[in-house]
């Protein structure tokens, strides 16, 4: 694979162990990775071949532009600091930051992107602690997807009205493949009932 700079650097991607090529990947991917060998899920030659799927990463080593591939063939483009004014990169920001949370913005997530499968939490304080204002009643949704984020600004009053909708929550994510694990804790105690493990 050949592709130039924008400076006119000519990359040329033909052998291994080059100096301005890398690999990157998810987190999200790694942990599951890890996980898997540890508890033998996958073999260690499916493991080496998962992190050969790694994205790409150059930089050029003429201007130190950094190329990521993307998932369509192409590549994220992203500048030095010295080049750029970063205060007007924060107005453009600050005027229409819907459209700097896109594609753009998601290029160290899964590759497995808004199906990633991430987890729920519910944590239920009676008492605030001496650093909150008020006490912790939340649900914790962490997906690539933005569907629930609702959830995870919600505050509750009853107990009761929240570990109904983790359970709701917590089956719907379910049949939809999109967690792996579930749980609860009631003033800092992990309520082992509400505990779920999905495979």
């Amino acid at each position: 694979m050949k592709f130039k700079c924008h400076c006119g650097y000519l990359f040329v991607n033909n052998t291994d162990f080059l100096r301005f090529k890398g690999h990157i990947t998810a987190d999200q991917d790694l942990e599951e990775l890890h996980n898997s060998v540890e508890n033998y899920h996958i073999s260690e030659k499916e493991y080496i071949n998962a992190l050969c799927n790694m994205r790409c990463i150059y930089q050029c080593p003429r201007c130190g532009m950094i190329f990521i591939d993307n998932d369509d063939g192409g590549f994220s483009v992203f500048v030095p600091a010295r080049y750029v004014d970063m205060n007007s990169i924060s107005e453009k920001v600050k005027k229409s930051p819907e459209e700097h949370y896109g594609e753009n913005c998601r290029l160290l997530q899964s590759a497995g992107g808004d199906m990633w499968r991430g987890w729920i939490y519910g944590e239920w304080y009676d008492e605030k602690r001496s650093w909150e204002d008020v006490p912790l009643r939340r649900i914790s949704i962490n997906l690539n997807s933005r569907e629930y984020d609702e959830y995870s600004k919600k505050h509750y009053d009853s107990l009761e009205e929240m570990k109904a909708d983790y359970i709701r929550l917590a089956d719907e994510l379910a049949q939809k493949n999109l967690i792996r694990s579930a749980r609860f804790w009631v003033n800092g105690k992990a309520v082992t009932e509400l505990f779920r493990e999905y495979s």
